[in-house]
């Protein structure tokens, strides 16, 4: 029976106001609670090889060394991450079927504001199209549904946008992929690096499932960014170099570099970013940039928001 499949936000909260030593303390408990419940011939670790990634590696091998990694190589992520996962043994790399210059011509590009609402002028494109103007998301960007969260009314000017738009990059680049594999395959269980405070639809789904489900477990849900740096460098782990050094002041841990990895062509939340992961790549990395912003096509989306994506101006290099 699993003892971490009901969490309460109170207690997720509490989880988080620990300090590091007690959070280590949990995750263990929270990986033996799992692999006690579960095949560990069929259990395996999901890795991007960012800093949350190879933090639970560490965290999970310490509990049972023989448990492979699965790295999901889509084609758009960090070329230190890809060169970082050969540095691990037992790792399963995948590949898409479909590669993101495919799926951006074929379906269209995510958009700055996430996958939902994304998703949502998609729908209300093809109800359009097809004549259909009474649909939930019609109604939504009519502003007919009652509550803030489904008025959609200021997203009716996307609508327009001179390109397609489409939340299925994920689907096609990762989770279609890794379900065939573990069909094939026969790994049912695996562990993940996501954390409540990357988002607060992490953060309801920790609430509602716990860090253990049947076949889930989120060993460092309860963790921050600062613990996992912290972490990273009590334990000399290594990172990735597209994140630069980790430098530490006071107690608070950051990086130099960038802040967080995933698809390097992926615009989610740029426009709150000072400098964004674009503007990074075009100081760092102009292959990279030149890739996302030319080849793939993401100027134009990143024009349509007005995003910067060139320089990082002085004072913000300062900064």
């Amino acid at each position: 029976m699993l003892k971490f499949n009901k969490l309460t936000r109170e207690e997720l909260n509490e989880y988080m106001k620990m300090g590091l030593d007690e959070k280590i303390k949990l995750s263990s408990e929270i990986i033996q609670d799992f692999l006690s419940n579960v095949d560990n011939d069929k259990v395996y670790i999901s890795s991007s090889f960012g800093k949350d990634s190879v933090v639970t590696i560490d965290l999970v091998r310490k509990e049972n060394p023989d448990i492979p990694i699965l790295f999901m190589n889509t084609g758009v992520e960090h070329k230190s991450c890809i060169e970082l996962s050969k540095e691990y043994d037992n790792v399963i790399e995948l590949t898409p079927k479909k590669g993101m210059k495919q799926i951006v011509e074929e379906y269209g590009y995510i958009l700055p504001l996430g996958k939902d609402k994304s998703n949502a002028i998609e729908q209300v494109r093809r109800n359009i199209h097809d004549g259909k103007f009474d649909t939930y998301r019609c109604k939504q960007f009519r502003g007919d549904l009652t509550g803030k969260m489904f008025d959609y009314t200021g997203l009716v000017p996307h609508l327009l946008a001179p390109f397609k738009i489409s939340d299925r990059c994920c689907y096609y680049l990762k989770r279609s992929p890794i379900s065939s594999f573990q069909k094939k395959e026969g790994y049912d269980y695996y562990f993940t690096g996501i954390t409540a405070e990357e988002s607060m639809h992490r953060r309801n789904a920790l609430v509602k499932n716990g860090f253990n489900t049947d076949t889930q477990s989120s060993p460092i849900g309860h963790w921050r960014a600062n613990d996992v740096l912290e972490y990273i460098v009590k334990n000399g782990l290594k990172l990735a170099s597209c994140y630069g050094d980790v430098v530490e002041e006071n107690g608070k841990y950051s990086t130099t570099l960038f802040q967080r990895t995933g698809c390097v062509c992926c615009p989610v939340s740029a426009h709150r970013e000072k400098p964004n992961k674009f503007q990074l790549f075009y100081e760092n990395e102009r292959d990279t940039w030149d890739f996302v912003i030319n080849e793939l096509g993401y100027g134009k989306v990143l024009d349509w928001f007005d995003i910067p994506y060139h320089e990082i101006p002085k004072e913000l290099k300062e900064e």
